[in-house]
C-alpha cells in the first residue's frame, strides 16, 4: 500500500493562525453555535459511536508508539526540560517547587468549596506541565512565567468541562454562571452533555476574555467583578488577565492577539463538542486536523512566549511564511503527539475525536500501519520547522538583537513541543505512561 502521510493545510480565515489581506490577524470575535440536529443524538448514533470504540479495543489489543516518535524532537537537538525530579538541576527543582506553591494556592482558593474538583486538578499536577512547557528563564522573569502559567492552567480546567473523557457532574462547577450554585458539586448538569448551556458558557467566557485581557479604554485596570465575587476556573482567568494587563513586555495589540486566538480555541472546542454529541467522526484526516489545530489551544500559548522577550517581533517576521510554518507545524506536532499519548484515556470513555481512529477508519489502513503513518508525518513536520528556523536566522542576520529575539521565540515553540511530550509521559492524567515503556524505549499501551 502507498505510504500515507498528512500535514496541516495552509491556514484559512477560519482555521487557525492567519491574517487578513492587509496583514492583520484574522479571527472571529464571537462563536456561532454549531448546527446540532437533536435527532443525531439518538441512542442508535451513540451505540454506533460506541461500537467503533469496541471494535478497536476488541481487535487491536495494544498500541505501539515507537521511541522514534516520542524522541523525534530530541534527536534534532530541540531544547527540553527534564521531567523527573531526580535528574533536575537544583535551580529547576526550585522553580518547579515555586510554581507548585503559587498555582496550587490559587487552585485551592478557586475550588475551596469543591473538594472533588480540587483533588482532580491537583492530581493533574499542572505546575509540572507549565514547568516543562515554557522556556528556561532566569529568576528575574519568574513573575512572567507564573503569569503565563495561570493561563495554561485555566485552559486545562476550562477545557475539561466539555470534554467527555475528563468531565463528570463533579467538575461541571468550575465555571460559575449566574444561575449556578457553584458550591454544590453534584447538583449541576454536566456541561459535557448540555450543548446549549455549554454554548452560553462559552459566549460568557469570550466576554470575560475581552474584559480581563484587553481591559476598557485607557484604563486597563477598569474591569468588572472584584476578586471576592469570582470562583472556580474564572478566578484563574481573572488573575491571569490582571497580571497580563500590568505586564510591560506585552502591548495592548499583543494582548488583543491573545484574545483573538483564545476565541479561535473556544470556537474549536464548540465544533469538537458538537461532533462528539452528534456521534460524528470526521470523514478525513484534513477535516479533523482543521478543527483540532483550533481546539488544542496551542496558538494562544505560542503568543504568550512574547512575554519573555524585550524585543518585539515585527510583523514582517511574525507573519512571514517561515514563521507561519513554525506555528502550523508546531501546533500540529503538539496536538498529534498529545492525541496518541492520550488515546487510551479517551478510548476508555468511547471518545473517538482523535487522530488514531480518524486515520484508521478514514484511510483503510491496517491497525499496524496507523502509527508508522503518524510517525512519518511527525518527522516531516519537525523537518519543516527546522528548515523554517534556518531561513529566519538568515532573514535576521543583519540585526543581531532581532535575531536573538526570534531565536528565543522559536526555541520557546520547540520547548512547548518537547514539554508536552514530557508532561504526557510523566503525569497521572495520562496514566503515567512511562510505566508502559519496554526495554527498547517503545511505549506498549494495553487498550
Amino acid at each position: 500500500m502507498e505510504k500515507v502521510t498528512f500535514h496541516p493545510q495552509s491556514p484559512t480565515p477560519d482555521s487557525g493562525y492567519t491574517t487578513d489581506e492587509d496583514g492583520r490577524t484574522s479571527a472571529p470575535w464571537a462563536t456561532q453555535r454549531q448546527s446540532l440536529d437533536r435527532e443525531s443524538l439518538k441512542s442508535t448514533e451513540n451505540v454506533a459511536f460506541s461500537s467503533l470504540a469496541t471494535e478497536i479495543r476488541d481487535n487491536n489489543k495494544t498500541l505501539l508508539i515507537s521511541k522514534n516518535t516520542t524522541d523525534i524532537c530530541l534527536k534534532r537537538g530541540w531544547p527540553v526540560h527534564e521531567n523527573r525530579k531526580q535528574f533536575m538541576s537544583p535551580r529547576m527543582t526550585e522553580r518547579l517547587a515555586s510554581l507548585r506553591t503559587d498555582i496550587e494556592e490559587l487552585l485551592t482558593r478557586a475550588f475551596k468549596h469543591q473538594p472533588k474538583t480540587l483533588q482532580k486538578v491537583l492530581d493533574d499536577d499542572l505546575p509540572l506541565f507549565n514547568h516543562l512547557w515554557f522556556p528556561d528563564v532566569d529568576d528575574s522573569q519568574y513573575d512572567d512565567l507564573l503569569t503565563v502559567s495561570l493561563y495554561c492552567t485555566w485552559l486545562f480546567v476550562w477545557d475539561d468541562l466539555t470534554d467527555s473523557s475528563d468531565t463528570s457532574t463533579s467538575t461541571s462547577t468550575s465555571f460559575s454562571l449566574p444561575d449556578d450554585d457553584s458550591d454544590n458539586e453534584d447538583g449541576l448538569l454536566a456541561l459535557a452533555t448540555d450543548f446549549e448551556r455549554a454554548c452560553a458558557w462559552r459566549e460568557k467566557t469570550i466576554d470575560l476574555a475581552r474584559d480581563w485581557i484587553i481591559g476598557h479604554g485607557n484604563n486597563d485596570d477598569d474591569v468588572p467583578l472584584p476578586d471576592a465575587d469570582i470562583k472556580g476556573s474564572a478566578l484563574l482567568f481573572y488573575e491571569f488577565g490582571k497580571r497580563i494587563r500590568q505586564n510591560q513586555n506585552l502591548s495592548k495589540a499583543q494582548r488583543e492577539r491573545i484574545v483573538l486566538e483564545t476565541v479561535r480555541f473556544i470556537k474549536g472546542s464548540e465544533t469538537e463538542q458538537a461532533q462528539r454529541l452528534a456521534g460524528y467522526l470526521p470523514r478525513t484526516v484534513e477535516e479533523y486536523i482543521g478543527v483540532r489545530l483550533c481546539s488544542g489551544a496551542v496558538w494562544p500559548c505560542f503568543l504568550l512566549l512574547e512575554i519573555f522577550s524585550h524585543t518585539p517581533i515585527p510583523d514582517w517576521i511574525f507573519y512571514s511564511p517561515e514563521m507561519r510554518t513554525i506555528w502550523k507545524d508546531g501546533n500540529f506536532l503538539i496536538v498529534v503527539l498529545n492525541d496518541i499519548l492520550s488515546f487510551k484515556k479517551e478510548l476508555a470513555t468511547n471518545s473517538l475525536i482523535n487522530i488514531i481512529p480518524v486515520l484508521y477508519f478514514s484511510t483503510g489502513l491496517a491497525w499496524d500501519e496507523v502509527m508508522p503513518a503518524i510517525e512519518t508525518s511527525v518527522e516531516a513536520a519537525a523537518e519543516r520547522i527546522d528548515k523554517a528556523t534556518e531561513k529566519l536566522t538568515e532573514m535576521t542576520r543583519d540585526n543581531p538583537e532581532l535575531q536573538e529575539a526570534v531565536a528565543r521565540f522559536v526555541d520557546g515553540v520547540k520547548v512547548n513541543v518537547t514539554g508536552s511530550i514530557g508532561y504526557s509521559m510523566a503525569t497521572k492524567r495520562y496514566s503515567s505512561l512511562s510505566k508502559s515503556l519496554n526495554g527498547n524505549g517503545d511505549l506498549v499501551i494495553q487498550l
